[in-house]
């Protein structure tokens, strides 16, 4: 099968590089686990200053564009770019593709597709107008907040009348879509995201970072996300003296992608004012070569989050690294992760909740230890990236049907 994606983030050189958000990460590790089983996949995407317009990476041809502008930063990406559609109208033209695969919103390139009588699907990290409530009322986002309601609100509205499938990544988010946007049942459809579990497993060794760091008989708590108000650090900060009080040989890992500078020195205060700067770490952008390393260098993973944010590949990659985990209680994580039993969840900005979540789990180690095997198991068995690859190959096929 010939299937191009639309991508509205750069495409990674290689896994040297840390992957931004979700929006970046879905159509990287699809496309990968799709060139893996053999189809022919072109992935067109914005390009950065001295990126070539065309290469071809891990069996994935990547096409480079120049965007004028872009809107971004909420896990939602949207390009205003005229090359965009000039070189799609080539790439349609040179190629007969099977299927157009948008992860991005997409307006005249979904006439040019239907015209040549390709089906479209779309595949959604969630609910666009449901992002605007993570951002701040900073002058960023509040432009940002603008964009999406008269730009990539009614352009996902615009793709998705176009689409023959829309994919959404969890089922508590498919009803979402559907009630937001006046979506019948029958165009929806259920595809979870995956990860490569070559890279992502309990066999990964971590003695570099447990050295680097010397966390060997320490607790590492570990937080791996974007910097960001909506992912909840603050909390994980606010939460972190009482731990450390009862367990003083306690580390946290705030590992993560700077999404907002002004919340990162924010971070920075708040731990020295705290004093516990000895015990909480801020490391900048790790590569996603390194991320299995600092998960398995981990006793926990925390996935707090504040506001609207559905399924964080963070839950599955803490999974196949064999992680327990410490979530907010958020409806759409519950096919993933169920409270008491592979997980601890704790209402959004209950700090002391939080608080207690992660004692627990450090006083009672076989416990989290039964959590973090349960989590490689359901991974292996549902998680794999080539599992989303061979779903969105039988949707496809279906289409055609």
């Amino acid at each position: 099968m010939r299937i191009a994606i639309f991508s509205g983030y750069p495409y990674p050189m290689s896994l040297e590089e840390p992957l931004r958000c979700g929006g970046q990460y879905g159509p990287f590790f699809l496309s990968r686990a799709l060139a893996s089983l053999g189809h022919e996949v072109h992935v067109i995407c914005r390009g950065r200053k001295g990126d070539e317009k065309h290469q071809k990476l891990d069996g994935v041809d990547v096409h480079r564009y120049h965007s004028y502008s872009h809107i971004g930063g909420t896990r939602q990406s949207m390009s205003l770019s005229l090359h965009r559609l000039v070189l799609f109208i080539k790439l349609v033209e040179r190629y007969e593709f099977d299927v157009i695969n948008a992860q991005t919103p997409i307006v005249f390139e979904s006439f040019v597709a239907k015209r040549k009588h390709l089906p479209i699907v779309y595949i959604s990290q969630g609910v666009i107008g449901m992002y605007a409530k993570n951002l701040s009322m900073s002058a960023r986002d509040l432009l940002n907040k603008m964009a999406m309601r008269f730009l990539s609100i009614p352009a996902a509205k615009h793709t998705f009348r176009k689409c023959d499938k829309i994919l959404g990544v969890a089922k508590d988010d498919v009803m979402k879509i559907a009630e937001h946007f006046k979506i019948k049942q029958d165009k929806l459809a259920l595809i979870h995201n995956g990860v490569d579990l070559s890279r992502f497993n309990t066999q990964v060794d971590a003695g570099g970072i447990r050295a680097k760091y010397k966390l060997d008989g320490k607790n590492v708590i570990l937080f791996l996300g974007r910097l960001h108000p909506h992912k909840g650090v603050h909390n994980i900060i606010e939460a972190a003296p009482s731990v450390i009080r009862d367990f003083p040989n306690s580390i946290f890992l705030i590992v993560g992608v700077v999404d907002s500078p002004g919340y990162q020195k924010e971070l920075a205060k708040r731990i020295f004012n705290s004093r516990l700067d000895s015990h909480i770490r801020i490391i900048n952008d790790v590569s996603e070569r390194q991320k299995p390393e600092y998960y398995r260098a981990a006793d926990m993973s925390i996935i707090f989050s504040e506001g609207y944010d559905p399924a964080p590949n963070t839950i599955i990659e803490s999974m196949a690294c064999g992680l327990p985990i410490i979530s907010v209680d958020f409806p759409a994580r519950y096919e993933k992760i169920k409270h008491g039993i592979n997980c601890l969840m704790v209402p959004e900005g209950d700090v002391d909740g939080l608080a207690k979540a992660i004692k627990k789990l450090l006083s009672e180690k076989d416990y989290a230890r039964v959590m973090g095997e349960l989590n490689y198991k359901m991974a292996r068995y549902n998680y794999d990236a080539r599992f989303a690859a061979e779903r969105f190959v039988e949707l496809v096929k279906n289409i055609s049907k």
